[in-house]
């Protein structure tokens, strides 16, 4: 069920480094990333997405955002950066933040799709995709454990560099299988 959120308000949880940490804030810093990394989201009762700004000293702070994949996607996290970084720089420089007008909000998105659904139009995006999947193989069966909604399922990342050939060639091949990327 889709909720919209009026008031667009997100918890921001203030923390600050303790002092011992002050000489090399980086290992107390990456604590705070993996303490994020495997609190969960509380699925029914929201919020999906959290903030949490952390004091590192009188001159730097980090801003920790954790958002729910049910709430973004990578595109529109993308959007939600540059819109930060617009507002962090009119601040910095004593402005008021002012970002354009919105032409569609995701609502008017949602009314357009449901009409479209309802009207039959997408029946034909519906069978293209049934046509071109048609011959995929049979999906695959995973046995899960039983897991509790009490217990947190940790997050995890890994950093690494692709060359700029491979990048090349990787986007060769997904241009090749009208892929993403991604």
């Amino acid at each position: 069920v889709q909720v919209i959120d009026d008031e667009g308000a997100w918890p921001l949880v203030r923390s600050r480094l303790d002092a011992a940490d002050a000489g090399d804030p980086l290992p107390a810093i990456r604590r705070v990333l993996d303490e994020e990394a495997v609190r969960s989201f509380p699925l029914a009762d929201g919020p999906l997405v959290r903030a949490r700004l952390v004091t590192v000293d009188d001159r730097d702070r980090i801003l920790v955002l954790s958002i729910h994949h049910a709430v973004t996607d990578n595109w529109s996290y993308g959007v939600l950066l540059r819109e930060l970084a617009a507002a962090y720089d009119a601040f910095a420089d004593g402005r008021d933040p002012r970002l354009p007008p919105l032409p569609v909000q995701f609502a008017d998105f949602a009314a357009w799709q449901r009409r479209e659904y309802e009207s039959g139009a997408l029946e034909r995006h519906a069978r293209y995709w049934r046509d071109r999947l048609a011959d995929l193989p049979p999906a695959p069966s995973f046995v899960v454990g039983d897991l509790r909604a009490e217990e947190a399922v940790p997050g995890s990342g890994g950093d690494f560099v692709l060359g700029p050939d491979l990048t090349a060639g990787l986007r060769a091949l997904a241009n090749r299988e009208n892929a993403t990327l991604f």
